[in-house]
C-alpha cells in the first residue's frame, strides 16, 4: 500500500513577483541550441519507450538526459552561405541496450532511435542543417539503479528513480506571459510571413519598476537577404511587430544588440540557428517546464527531457507540479508555488509537497488543494502516456515537439 502524498500548505508566504521592484524573464526559442537538445532528449526517450513497449511489453530503464550539441562551422554572407562542418550531437546517458528474455538476447536499436529523433527535430528547423550523431556514450545504468527501476516495475506503483525536487507556479506574471508570447509569435505567424527569420530566437525581458525592456536575439538567414539594407529593414519591421504585439514603446525593444554595421558584424546564419557555428547546446540549460527561465521563482536544475517517463521524478514531478499549480489557480483562484520532493526507492506517489499562497486560505480550500494533489499524483499511468505522446499544449518541451516537430 502506498502512502498518500504529504501536503504542506503555507499561506501568505508567497511573494507576487509582479509586485517586486525588478523582474527578469528569459525564453530560449525553438531553434536555440539548448532547446534543440531538450527536444532531442524528449524524442529519443519517447522513441525508446515506444519501442520497448511494442517489442517487450514494458518500458526499460533509461535516462538519456545529458545530450550535448557541438556547433559546426559555416560560411555566410548576404545572398549566400554554406555549411563547412556539421553540427555534432552526442547522446549521453543510461539505457538498457540488450535484453535477455530467458531464451534469447535482443538488442535495442539505440542509434536508429536517436537518428529518428534527429531527423524529426532538425527537419522541422531547416532542410539545410547538416549534423552527425553519436550514441556510443549511452551506457547501461548501474545495477542498483536498474534494480530499483525493475523493483518498481513489478509493483503496482513505480519506485522513484531519484531523490530530487520539482517546481512550478501559477499564474505567470505579466512579464512572463509577455516574454513567452513574443517568442511564440515570432516563431510561428511572423516567421511564416518573413522567411528570412530563423528559428533561433531568444527573448530577455527585464522590468525595473513599471518600465519594461525586451532584448531579442534573432538569427536572420543571410542567403534570403540581398544585403545590409534588407537586414536593417527586417530588424525594424520586427521591432514594429513586437511593439504592436506588446504595446511597448518601440525604443524599448532591442534587436541583435551586438550588430556593428561599420565592422560588418550582423547576426546572420545559413540555417537560422546559431548551432551551425555560433553556439553549442546542452540538455537542461534552457527553459523550465513552464517554458521560461524565471530567476525570481523557485527553480529546479533538473532537466525534464530525456528521463524515463514512468519513474524518474525529474521528468514526472515537474509535470505534476505544473498541472497541480495550474489547477489550484484555475479552480480556487489562488496564486501559488508548488514544490514536490521525492525519495529514491519509495513509490513515486509517496512524496512531500510544499504549496505556498499569497494570501490566507480556509480549511475548505486546504481540503480542495489536498484533493487536487492526490488526484494528479494518482494519475501517474495517464501522465506516463501523455509524456510519451507529447500530449501537452503548455508544458515544455513537449508542446514544442507537438506543435513544430510532429505538427499535431
Amino acid at each position: 500500500m502506498t502512502q498518500d502524498p504529504n501536503v504542506i500548505i503555507s499561506s501568505k508566504t508567497l511573494v507576487d513577483v509582479s509586485q517586486l521592484p525588478a523582474e527578469i524573464v528569459e525564453r530560449k526559442g525553438l531553434g536555440h541550441p539548448d532547446t534543440i537538445t531538450d527536444m532531442l532528449g524528449a524524442l529519443i526517450s519517447s522513441n525508446y519507450s515506444k519501442y520497448t513497449l511494442q517489442n517487450f511489453n514494458q518500458i526499460f530503464h533509461h535516462n538519456i538526459d545529458k545530450i550535448s550539441l557541438t556547433g559546426g562551422r559555416a560560411r555566410v554572407d548576404f545572398g549566400k552561405g554554406e555549411i563547412i562542418e556539421p553540427i555534432h550531437i552526442d547522446f549521453i546517458g543510461r539505457a538498457v541496450r540488450d535484453y535477455w528474455n530467458g531464451k534469447k538476447l535482443f538488442g535495442v536499436p539505440i542509434y536508429n532511435l536517436g537518428a529518428e529523433a534527429c531527423k524529426a527535430v532538425f527537419g522541422s528547423l531547416s532542410p539545410d542543417i547538416v549534423y552527425k550523431l553519436d550514441t556510443s556514450k549511452i551506457k547501461r545504468g548501474s545495477d542498483d539503479l536498474v534494480g530499483t527501476f525493475e523493483l518498481g516495475r513489478e509493483k503496482q506503483v513505480p519506485n522513484a528513480n531519484d531523490t530530487s525536487f520539482a517546481t512550478a507556479w501559477a499564474p505567470l506574471s505579466p512579464l512572463e506571459q509577455m516574454v513567452l508570447d513574443v517568442e511564440n509569435f515570432l516563431n510561428s505567424d511572423y516567421r511564416i510571413r518573413h522567411p528570412y527569420i530563423g528559428t533561433d530566437i531568444k527573448v530577455m525581458g527585464r522590468r525595473m519598476g513599471e518600465k519594461i525592456w525586451l532584448t531579442i536575439a534573432v538569427a536572420f538567414i543571410g542567403p534570403k537577404l540581398s544585403g545590409i539594407e534588407d537586414y536593417k529593414e527586417g530588424k525594424e519591421k520586427l521591432r514594429e511587430a513586437v511593439a504592436n504585439r506588446t504595446g511597448l514603446p518601440i525604443e524599448d525593444i532591442w534587436i541583435n544588440m551586438a550588430d556593428d554595421y561599420e565592422k560588418n558584424i550582423e547576426y546572420i546564419t545559413v540555417t537560422g540557428t546559431s548551432a551551425e557555428q555560433g553556439d553549442d547546446g546542452q540538455i537542461g540549460r534552457g527553459n523550465r517546464v513552464l517554458g521560461i527561465i524565471s530567476p525570481f521563482r523557485p527553480q529546479t536544475l533538473e532537466a525534464v527531457a530525456g528521463k524515463n517517463p514512468n519513474s524518474h521524478v525529474g521528468n514526472f514531478y515537474n509535470v505534476w507540479a505544473a498541472i497541480i499549480s495550474k489547477r489550484v489557480h484555475e479552480e480556487l483562484g489562488l496564486h501559488n508555488n508548488v514544490v514536490l520532493v521525492s525519495t529514491i526507492g519509495k513509490p513515486i506517489t509517496t512524496l512531500d509537497s510544499i504549496i505556498t499562497f499569497d494570501k490566507s486560505v480556509d480549511k475548505s480550500d486546504n481540503r480542495k488543494v489536498n484533493d487536487i494533489v492526490k488526484e494528479v499524483v494518482n494519475s501517474y499511468a495517464d501522465i506516463t502516456n501523455r509524456i510519451i505522446e507529447f500530449d501537452f499544449d503548455d508544458l515544455y518541451p513537449f508542446n514544442l515537439i507537438k506543435k513544430y516537430v510532429l505538427k499535431k
